[in-house]
C-alpha cells in the first residue's frame, strides 16, 4: 500500500502512526513470550519510541543498543527477569521488518518538519490528547469544560480564518 501511494504521489512524505507502530511492537513482544512487566518497561514513553525520533542512521548503530540497555537496566532495577532469548528474537524481527522491509523513513520522524507531523492517523485521537492536556485534573467541573472548549474553538476559528483581508469573501 505504501508503494502504491508513493507511485501515485512520489513527492509525498510517509509518516507512520506512532500508536499503531507501538501496538504492533507490543503484540510481537507478547507473542514472543516477553513478560508483561518487560513489555510495560519497553512501551513507556522515552524507551522504544525513542527509535522514532533519533537520527535514522543511529537506529541500528546506537539506538537499538541503547533501548536494549535501558530495558535491561530497568528490569534489573525493578527485580524483573530479563528474557534474553526472547528479546534476541524480538530485535531480529525488528531489524528484519522495521529496518529492511519498512524503511525507517516511513516511521522515524527525525528531520521532518514538526508542524506537518501527526503521530496518529486518527484526528480524533490527536484532538483527545489535546483536550485532555487542557484540563488540570481527571474530573473537571462543567464550567472548566465549557471554558476549555470555548478557548479551543476560538483558537481553531483563528487558525482557519483567512489570513489576509483581501481573501475575505465580504
Amino acid at each position: 500500500m505504501i508503494n502504491a501511494a508513493l507511485g501515485q504521489f512520489p513527492e509525498a512524505i510517509i509518516v507512520g502512526c506512532l500508536f499503531h507502530f507501538k501496538q504492533v511492537l507490543c503484540r510481537k513482544m507478547l507473542k514472543l513470550k516477553i513478560t508483561d512487566l518487560e513489555v510495560d518497561l519497553a512501551m513507556r514513553e522515552g524507551c522504544i519510541d525513542r527509535l522514532t525520533i533519533i537520527r535514522r542512521m543511529d537506529i541500528t548503530l546506537r539506538g537499538i543498543h541503547d533501548v536494549r540497555t535501558m530495558i535491561k537496566r530497568d528490569c534489573r532495577t525493578r527485580g524483573v527477569h530479563f528474557s534474553k532469548a526472547n528479546w534476541k528474537k524480538f530485535w531480529k524481527y525488528f531489524k528484519k521488518i522495521w529496518i529492511r522491509q519498512f524503511k525507517p523513513e516511513w516511521w522515524n520522524i527525525n528531520g521532518v518538519r514538526v508542524d506537518i507531523v501527526n503521530r496518529t492517523n486518527n484526528p480524533l485521537e490527536r484532538y483527545n490528547r489535546t483536550l485532555n492536556s487542557a484540563f488540570s485534573g481527571a474530573h473537571s467541573d462543567i464550567t472548566q469544560f465549557i471554558c476549555v472548549i470555548e478557548k479551543q474553538s476560538l483558537e481553531n476559528v483563528r487558525y482557519i480564518e483567512p489570513q489576509s483581508p483581501r481573501s475575505s469573501p465580504c
